[in-house]
């Protein structure tokens, strides 16, 4: 589970920026590996009934040979995609499937190619380095790691929202971005001899130490998981923590130090400016919110809008947002939506009396009609946001980017909220004002006077009376010419 949250990011018209060198074969693309399409679904494939020849499988027989090119490889990440590896002096990638002589011809070509730009570019390809090519017709898509410094790199330079990455505020501040994309290739690629300088499992195990403590001791801690969470990943990865060269383990281990490094990102961690607490703001603003209307509709819902308005801002400071948080959210949400519909479903059935009691049949239809409003807008709700209450992160950043508004922030969406305890409490209200109603005028005018005296009480104790200030004795000073 990964809460990190979905950015979208804006390119071009073509989705791509200019290639960086022309070649025989097509355009050479710099690309993400976020943006690579992993999950997309390239073809549909149909099943068929097919021949089981005598003896087929058996370890007795030799298998058919797959023929790949030289120093290729072929290896099966745990989730079950296909890539393609090649060990030389410096380490390549690719999901192509070269068992096709076509492709397998374009992937070395473009591999000889980009090496001679590199070469030109006096680019030193050590060990370390890996390079991915992701085939597009005739272009090429492209990206570097270098698995020493866990870091992205093409070969030549471009503006971060050209190859998608987001604004920073310090270069070290882009390394952390470009390390997020590093732990995301490290996830996909896996299977493959790697030889990395440090034991990433026990880094992923002493992050996660630090933030299930941090949760149990800080009730704003920034840590991207949960307390439980973090107790359920340590079970897995403490015993596999020896276990540094199985690929499925690091898979694990990588897209768990992926989220820690986006959150790093988000928290700014290690800049001039961090955030140490996920309630507060550290990015500047521009513009300001609209107060009038929140006042208006605070007062018609009785101040529930209010609460609602307040809880969406705080859980998307900085317009991030914390899978637990949102979650947490939701649940409140549901639980109190399901308290006012019950409690105006009560309420409603005591409308069955004013067929038999003498009573006003305007205000018993406009409490009943509002009651009515209360189960009604409660029964959208729950239909609607009950299954957030088990949302991801990008469930919830795809929420509230979308309902914030410029000028008026998340009054929108907390008025929507507040209607069901908002129409419940106004039922409530004009029900029992029936009673009210059928008094005759002397005992109104004594309420009326209770109300007053009690509202004149309450001023007069918020008064405050003027103390005297209590001056203490100064001590008298020894005098120098004091005898025993």
């Amino acid at each position: 589970m990964n809460p990190v949250v979905h950015i979208e990011v804006s390119l071009k018209q073509d989705g791509r920026i200019d290639s960086i060198e022309a070649s025989p074969l097509g355009n050479l693309y710099p690309i993400l590996p976020q943006h690579a399409g992993r999950y997309l679904v390239a073809k549909r494939v149909e099943r068929s009934h097919t021949v089981i020849e005598p003896g087929m499988f058996m370890s007795s027989r030799t298998p058919v040979p797959q023929y790949l090119p030289p120093q290729w490889s072929r290896h099966v990440h745990p989730e079950g995609q296909v890539y393609f590896c090649r060990m030389a002096q410096f380490t390549a990638v690719t999901d192509a499937h070269l068992s096709k002589d076509e492709v397998a011809n374009k992937i070395t070509k473009w591999i000889s190619h980009i090496e001679k730009q590199a070469l030109h570019k006096s680019f030193n390809l050590s060990s370390s380095v890996e390079l991915y090519l992701q085939l597009e017709d005739d272009d090429c898509n492209y990206y570097f790691v270098d698995h020493s410094t866990r870091t992205l790199f093409w070969l030549d330079a471009f503006e971060t929202h050209e190859v998608g990455l987001l604004p920073v505020v310090s270069s070290s501040h882009l390394k952390l971005q470009l390390e997020e994309q590093y732990w995301q290739h490290l996830e996909y690629f896996c299977m493959h001899p790697l030889d990395l300088e440090s034991n990433i499992i026990e880094e992923a195990i002493s992050h996660l130490v630090h933030g299930c403590g941090d949760h149990m001791t800080s009730q704003s801690s920034t840590f991207p998981y949960s307390v439980k969470e973090c107790k359920q990943f340590l079970t897995l990865l403490v015993p596999a923590r020896d276990r540094v060269h199985d690929g499925q383990v690091l898979s694990l281990a990588a897209r768990l130090n992926n989220a820690i490094a986006a959150n790093r990102f988000w928290t700014h961690y290690g800049q001039e400016q961090a955030r140490l607490s996920r309630d507060v703001e550290i990015l500047a603003k521009s513009g300001h919110e609209c107060t009038w209307t929140q006042s208006i509709a605070s007062f018609i819902t009785f101040g529930t809008s209010e609460t609602f308005r307040s809880r969406l801002t705080s859980i998307f400071n900085d317009s991030y947002v914390y899978e637990y948080d949102w979650r947490s959210t939701m649940t409140d949400n549901v639980k109190t939506w399901r308290t006012a519909f019950g409690m105006s479903l009560g309420f409603l059935t005591l409308h069955l009396f004013c067929f038999y009691l003498p009573v006003l049949q305007p205000l018993a239809l406009v409490s009943g009609a509002c009651l009515s409003l209360s189960l009604l807008s409660a029964t959208m709700l729950l239909h609607c946001y009950e299954p957030q209450t088990k949302g991801t992160a990008g469930d919830a950043y795809s929420y509230l980017s979308k309902t914030r508004s410029p000028k008026f922030g998340f009054q929108g969406p907390a008025l929507l909220f507040a209607l069901p305890q908002a129409f419940n409490l106004w039922g409530i209200f004009l029900l029992f004002s029936q009673a009210f109603c059928a008094l005759e005028p002397f005992y109104l005018a004594c309420i009326a006077a209770i109300l007053a005296f009690s509202t004149l009480a309450v001023k007069m104790s918020s008064v405050s009376i003027p103390r005297i200030p209590f001056i203490a004795p100064q001590p008298q000073e020894k005098s120098n010419d004091s005898t025993v």
